[in-house]
C-alpha cells in the first residue's frame, strides 16, 4: 500500500463507520426542550423573523443562517437536518483521526474518534444527542479543522494558514459565542508559543496577546481564582499563558514566522468577518442590548446555568489510578529495571480482579453495561483533567523535548493548547453532555500520551519472540474495543428494541417523522395528539403561547408564538422582560396556549420565578385538554361554563382500569415499573401512579431483590408522585445503604413533583386525592421530620394526610 493510501484509508474508514452508525439512529427519538425550541426558532427565521430583534436566543446569527439554509434544502426538514448533522459529526470524527495520526502514529489513530462518537449520549427511550441541532456539532468540526490547519502551520508556516485559522475562529464565533472566543485564545497561544521573537515588538506582542486572552477567559469565569472550576480550567490556562507569553521559553522560535506579524494577520482575519455580521446587529440593537444579548456581558449566564464539577466515584478513582500505574510501569519497564512480563501480568491480574469484583458484587440496577458506562462517564472528567495536565507537564519539563526538530512534537503542542481551550466550553455546566462535546481534542492528546507509554513498554525486556510494542498495542486495542462494546451496547439498546417492537402507528405530523420503542413512545404519541388538537381548534399560523419550553408543540402544529421568548429558564428572561411579555399578552391574549403538567426537568423553578406570568395565565386560561404530560389551555371566555374537555392520551388510561384487589394487574404494573431503561421506567411509573389504589399503597412492600428495589425507587424518583410515598419510606428503613440512598433521592423528587403539581397552570391540584394513599404512613413521616434533608417530604405527607378543614 502506498504511503498516500495508508494515510487516507484510516480516516476514510472512520468516516464511513461513523456515518453508518449515525444514520442508523437518525430517526430515533425526539428531545422536547432543546431540539423543539431550536426547530421552532429555525422556523421563525424561515418566516422572516431575525434573532435578537424578533426573538430571544443565546446563539449568534450564523447558527440560524446555516440551520435555515439546511432546512430549505429538504422537503422533510427534520430528517434532512439530521442527515446533515450525521455528515458533520462523521467528518469531525475523521478529522480527529487525522490529527491523532499526526501526534500518536497510525496504530492508535482511530481510537479517540471512535470513543468520542460512542460516548456521545443516546438516552434509551428518549433521543440521541447527535440528532439535536445544537451549534456544538458545527463548532466541533471547526475545532477539528483548526487543529489540522494550525498543525500544518507549525510545520510549514505560511500566512494563508494563519488567515484560515483566524477565519475559522470568526466562523465559530458566528455560530456559538464562547466557542469562537476560546478558539481564538487557543490559536493565539499557539502563535505566541511557536513563532520567533527576534524583536522587541515580537516580545511585546506575545506578552500583550496572551495577557489579553487570559484576562478574557478569567472574566468569563467571573474572576474566580479558587474552587474546582478554577483548578480544572484556569490552572492550565495560566500555565499556557506563562509559556506562550513569557520572556524565555524552549518553544520560542520553533517556526520561522514573526510573532508580531503572524498575530496581526490572525487578528485581522478574525476581526473583519466578525465586524461584517456584528456591525448591523450593533446598529439595530444599540449598545446595551448588543452587549447583553449578543456578547452576554452582564447576562450572568455563568451563575444561571452553573452545574458544579462532579466528584469522582470509587470505580472512577480505580480507573484513573490504573491508567497512571500503566504509565508509571511503562517508564520502569523502559529502563529495564524489571522484565516487562512481571508488571504486565500484575496489571492484567488487577484488571481481571476488578472486572470479577464488579460483576459479582456490583448492584448494576440498569444492567452491567449501563453501570460500567456510568462509571466510565464519571471517570472521563478526571481522565480529561489528567490528560490536559499531563500533556502540559510533558511540554514544560520533558527532557530532550525538541520541537524544532520534530514535526510530531510541534503538532502535539498545537493539539495540547487547543485541547485546553476547547475544554473551556464545558463551563459553566459540567454535565456529561457538555463534557463530551468539550473533550474530543483532549482525547486526541491523551492518545498521543498513550502512544508514548506504549513506546516505553516496547523498549523493555520481553522474553522469547514477543515484540513489546505490538503486544502492548494489541492490549490497548482490546481495552478500547471493550469500552466501545459497552458504550454501543447501552446506546443501541433502545433503537434495536424499537426496530424489533415498534410502537403503534401514530398519525405524526410530517414535521416530526421520528420513532421510539413501544414501551417508551407515550411522549411522541402525546405530541401527535396535541398537534391534532391544535390543528382542529386553531387557524393556520394562529399565535399560541408556550411555557416553559414547549415550542416543539407549536413547531409540530405549525402555529406561531406571540412572544419572543421560547425558553423560560429562571433568570433568563429576567423579571423586567417578564413584564414586557405580560404587556403583550394582556393587550391581545391568544385563544390557546400549551404547557406542562408534570416532567418539568430543569424548569422546575420556572413557575415560581415567573410568578406574575403564572398568575395571569391561571386567571385568563383554563384547562381544555390533557395529553400525557402536556396541557392545552384555552382562554376562559371560550368556555364560560368552565367545562374542561380533558383527554388522557397515554397508556395510563388503560392502566387505570386495574381494580382494587386485582393482584395480577398490580403485579404487571409493578413489573413494568422496575424496567432497567430509565425512560420506559419513568413512563411505567406514571401509568402505575394512575392505576394505583389506596389498598395497594397501604400494603406497599419492596421487592426482595436489591436491584429490583433500587429500580422501583428510581421509578418513583423519575416518574412517581406522592401516592408512592410508602414505598420510599420502606426503602429508607432498609438496612442496605444503597437502597436507603435511592429512597432519599425518591423522596426528594416526589416532594418536588408535588410542588410542581400545585403550581401547574391548570390549577387543578386536589390534595384530597392523595390522602387515602398517604395517611397510613403519617406516623413514619413524623419520624422523618427532624432530618433536614427529608423535612419537606415528611411535612408534605403530613399535610396531605390531614383531614380537610371545614369551609369558613
Amino acid at each position: 500500500m502506498s504511503p498516500a493510501a495508508a494515510s487516507v484509508l484510516p480516516p476514510l474508514a472512520v468516516f464511513v463507520l461513523a456515518l453508518v452508525y449515525l444514520l442508523l439512529l437518525r430517526s430515533y427519538g425526539f428531545q422536547l426542550e432543546d431540539e423543539g425550541t431550536l426547530l421552532f426558532q429555525f422556523d421563525r427565521v424561515l418566516h422572516g423573523q431575525q434573532p435578537y430583534l424578533d426573538f430571544h436566543t443565546g446563539y449568534t446569527p450564523g447558527f440560524f443562517a446555516i440551520g435555515t439554509f439546511v432546512l430549505r434544502l429538504f422537503d422533510s426538514p427534520v430528517p434532512g437536518l439530521r442527515l446533515v448533522l450525521a455528515l458533520v459529526n462523521a467528518a469531525s470524527a475523521a478529522c480527529f483521526c487525522v490529527m491523532a495520526r499526526r501526534i500518536a502514529g497510525p496504530g492508535l489513530a482511530a481510537i479517540p474518534a471512535l470513543l468520542w462518537l460512542a460516548f456521545v449520549p443516546v438516552y434509551v427511550g428518549e433521543f440521541a444527542a447527535f440528532n439535536v441541532p445544537y451549534p456544538t456539532w458545527l463548532v466541533t468540526l471547526i475545532w477539528a479543522v483548526s487543529a489540522l490547519v494550525l498543525s500544518s502551520w507549525a510545520n510549514a508556516p505560511r500566512l494563508d494558514k494563519v488567515v484560515a485559522a483566524g477565519t475559522l475562529a470568526a466562523l465559530a464565533l458566528w455560530i456559538r459565542p464562547n466557542s469562537g472566543a476560546f478558539l481564538l485564545a487557543g490559536s493565539t497561544w499557539i502563535v505566541c508559543a511557536l513563532a520567533t521573537r527576534d524583536t522587541l515588538l515580537d516580545r511585546l506582542a506575545a506578552m500583550g496577546a496572551t495577557a489579553l486572552m487570559a484576562f478574557g477567559i478569567w472574566y468569563t469565569f467571573q474572576f474566580a481564582w479558587n474552587g474546582m472550576d478554577a483548578a480544572v480550567h484556569l490552572l492550565p490556562v495560566l500555565a499556557i499563558t506563562v509559556v506562550s507569553g513569557g520572556r524565555e521559553s524552549h518553544l520560542q522560535g520553533t517556526t520561522s514566522a514573526s510573532c508580531a506579524a503572524t498575530l496581526f494577520v490572525l487578528a485581522v482575519s478574525f476581526v473583519l468577518p466578525t465586524l461584517a455580521w456584528m456591525s448591523p446587529l450593533y446598529t439595530s440593537l444599540g449598545h446595551e442590548r448588543f452587549l447583553f444579548d449578543v456578547l452576554l456581558v452582564g447576562a450572568d449566564y455563568q451563575s444561571l446555568y452553573h452545574r458544579p464539577h462532579p466528584a469522582p466515584e470509587p470505580y472512577a478513582v480505580v480507573v484513573i489510578a490504573g491508567c497512571i500505574l500503566f504509565a508509571v510501569a511503562g517508564r520502569v519497564v523502559a529502563h529495564r529495571v524489571l522484565p516487562a512480563v512481571l508488571p504486565a501480568v500484575l496489571l492484567l491480574g488487577a484488571l481481571a480482579s476488578l472486572v470479577w469484583m464488579s460483576l459479582t458484587t456490583g448492584l448494576a440496577p440498569e444492567g452491567t453495561a449501563a453501570a460500567i458506562s456510568s462509571q466510565l462517564e464519571n471517570a472521563s472528567y478526571w481522565l480529561a483533567l489528567t490528560a490536559n495536565f499531563g500533556a502540559l507537564l510533558y511540554i514544560l519539563f520533558a527532557p530532550g523535548l525538541q520541537p524544532r526538530r520534530s514535526a510530531r512534537t510541534r503538532s502535539f503542542i498545537v493539539a495540547t493548547f487547543l485541547a485546553v481551550a476547547m475544554y473551556l466550553q464545558m463551563f459553566p455546566r459540567a454535565d456529561f453532555m457538555h463534557q463530551i462535546t468539550a473533550a474530543p481534542l483532549t482525547m486526541v492528546v491523551a492518545t498521543a500520551l498513550l502512544a508514548r507509554v506504549v513506546a516505553w513498554w516496547g523498549r523493555g525486556f520481553w522474553p522469547g519472540r514477543i515484540e513489546g510494542s505490538a503486544a502492548t498495542l494489541a492490549a490497548v486495542w482490546v481495552v478500547a474495543a471493550g469500552v466501545l462494546a459497552v458504550e454501543l451496547a447501552t446506546d443501541v439498546a433502545g433503537p434495536f428494541h424499537a426496530w424489533r417492537h415498534p410502537g403503534p402507528q401514530v398519525a405524526m405530523p410530517l414535521t416530526l417523522p421520528v420513532h421510539a420503542e413501544a414501551k417508551a413512545d407515550d411522549e411522541l404519541e402525546a405530541i401527535a395528539r396535541v398537534t391534532e388538537h391544535l390543528h382542529a381548534n386553531t387557524q393556520s399560523n394562529e399565535p399560541v403561547w408556550s411555557f416553559p419550553a414547549t415550542s416543539a408543540l407549536l413547531y409540530a402544529a405549525q402555529r406561531s408564538n406571540p412572544l419572543p421568548h421560547d425558553y423560560w429558564f429562571p433568570g433568563r428572561p429576567d423579571h423586567a422582560e417578564e413584564q414586557r411579555m405580560l404587556a403583550i399578552l394582556r393587550k391581545e391574549p391568544p385563544r390557546y396556549g400549551v404547557t406542562l403538567n408534570s416532567g418539568w426537568t430543569f424548569f422546575e423553578e420556572s413557575p415560581v420565578y415567573f410568578a406574575e406570568l403564572r398568575k395571569f395565565l391561571v386567571e385568563t386560561y383554563a384547562l381544555e385538554a390533557r395529553f400525557g404530560r402536556f396541557d392545552v389551555m384555552a382562554r376562559r371566555d371560550l368556555n364560560p361554563a368552565g367545562n374542561a374537555r380533558v383527554a388522557i392520551a397515554d397508556s395510563a388510561a388503560a392502566a387505570a382500569a386495574v381494580a382494587d384487589g386485582d393482584p395480577a394487574g398490580a403485579a404487571t404494573l409493578l413489573k413494568e415499573a422496575i424496567e432497567p431503561d430509565m425512560q420506559a421506567r419513568r413512563l411505567a411509573a406514571r401509568r402505575w401512579m394512575q392505576a394505583m389504589t389506596p389498598t395497594q399503597a397501604i400494603r406497599a412492600t419492596l421487592p426482595e431483590d436489591p436491584a429490583d428495589a433500587v429500580r422501583l425507587l428510581r421509578a418513583l424518583r423519575d416518574g412517581g408522585d406522592m401516592r408512592g410515598a410508602g414505598w420510599a419510606m420502606l426503602g429508607y428503613r432498609s438496612q442496605n445503604p444503597r437502597i436507603r440512598r435511592e429512597a432519599v433521592d425518591a423522596m426528594i423528587a416526589m416532594e418536588g413533583s408535588l410542588r410542581m403539581h400545585r403550581l401547574r397552570l391548570a390549577n387543578d391540584f386536589d390534595p384530597a386525592m392523595y390522602r387515602p394513599f398517604v395517611e397510613a404512613w403519617a406516623n413514619f413521616a413524623r419520624e422523618l421530620l427532624p432530618i433536614p434533608l427529608l423535612t419537606p417530604f415528611a411535612q408534605a405527607v403530613l399535610d396531605l394526610s390531614a383531614p380537610p378543614q371545614p369551609a369558613g
